[in-house]
């Protein structure tokens, strides 16, 4: 591929997680889920190659295009990933006060909150005190969406804790741990098979 494109799709990729946007992940996420520990590389590499297209906004038949050696080191700049969002102790979502937070916003909670990636969209700007639309959250870094998401659980768990509903929004916040440690579990196994693989290659 011609050197000022190559530079051009690289430019495009982000090199930490404040660059991926909610959007760009959920846009990413099903090819982490369809890879398993025992696929075979060419499902690794396919599925790495529509995550590094879901990332630049770049056509997957352009990237076909690349050299294995072009297509490593794009690999390389979201070697990033392997690791989840960092969890900042605060976060820029002011939420509601316990007695604005409706049965209707429990019900969200409930029906939504177990399917996390898919739905913050929905579930931050239904639970945030500040004007906040599902537009907006899709454009936040995943930083600020984690940690929104993360805190916006403790502070629905201590407010539910005082009422009928805890049991189940405890269990609902429980399925949302699973099904997160998973889905990272599985981004960095394929992300990591996907590294060895090339680091395997440079050394042989």
């Amino acid at each position: 591929m011609d050197k000022k494109r190559f530079e051009e799709i690289y430019s495009k990729l982000p090199s930490k997680w404040e660059e991926v946007t909610v959007q760009d992940f959920i846009r990413c996420s099903p090819f982490f889920s369809n890879v398993s520990e025992t696929d075979d590389d060419f499902l690794v590499y396919d599925n790495h190659v529509k995550v590094l297209a879901a990332l630049s906004n770049m056509p997957v038949d352009e990237l076909e295009l690349l050299s294995l050696s072009e297509m490593n080191k794009l690999g390389t700049k979201i070697d990033f990933m392997i690791v989840p969002p960092q969890i900042n102790k605060t976060s820029t979502i002011k939420w509601k006060s316990v007695s604005e937070i409706t049965y209707g916003n429990y019900v969200a909670f409930q029906q939504l909150g177990g399917d996390f990636f898919n739905n913050i969209h929905i579930l931050l700007p239904a639970f945030a005190n500040n004007e906040m639309t599902a537009e907006d959250v899709l454009k936040m870094n995943m930083v600020d969406a984690t940690t929104g998401f993360f805190l916006l659980s403790k502070h629905t768990r201590k407010y539910l804790k005082r009422t009928i509903f805890f049991l189940r929004v405890k269990m609902i916040l429980l399925i949302i741990k699973e099904k997160t440690q998973l889905m990272f579990s599985k981004m960095k196994s394929m992300l990591q098979r996907k590294k060895n693989k090339q680091d395997t290659a440079g050394t042989s």
